[in-house]
């Protein structure tokens, strides 16, 4: 959350991808609550009443903006972007949102894994 409100802050457009609407609008909001307090408390915010975005503003100008949507049929998970021609300077995935989407393939990656013993570097 912290780097999509700072390159926001910067001037980007940002989307930040949630698992479905309500996660979307569970990030919206505890990234609208960040923007009272800390290193973005003397920055102009625009929070719209839908959950949806936030727009960074310098003086009257907005500057940039965090979107916070659902994945949906347009977003392509391989190459982090939207094939609906939305023009964006960052994608950011939530967490949960991949693991979710990727449970097999993570569970399949962990497989094989031993936390067990340290790794020694000999072995490979």
């Amino acid at each position: 959350m912290h780097q999509a409100l700072d390159e926001a802050r910067d001037g980007k457009r940002v989307y930040v991808v949630g698992t479905n609407a309500q996660q979307a609008y569970q990030l919206w909001a505890t990234a609208s609550k960040m923007t009272y307090t800390g290193r973005y408390s003397g920055v102009g915010y625009n929070h719209d009443d839908h959950g949806k975005s936030i727009g960074v503003f310098s003086g009257h100008n907005e500057v940039g903006r965090v979107f916070f949507v659902p994945p949906r049929d347009t977003f392509d998970w391989e190459n982090l972007c939207f094939r609906d021609g939305r023009m964006a300077a960052e994608v950011h995935v939530d967490h949960y949102a991949i693991e979710q989407r990727f449970s097999k393939m993570l569970e399949e990656l962990h497989r094989y894994d031993d936390n067990t013993k340290p790794l020694n570097t000999e072995d490979l």
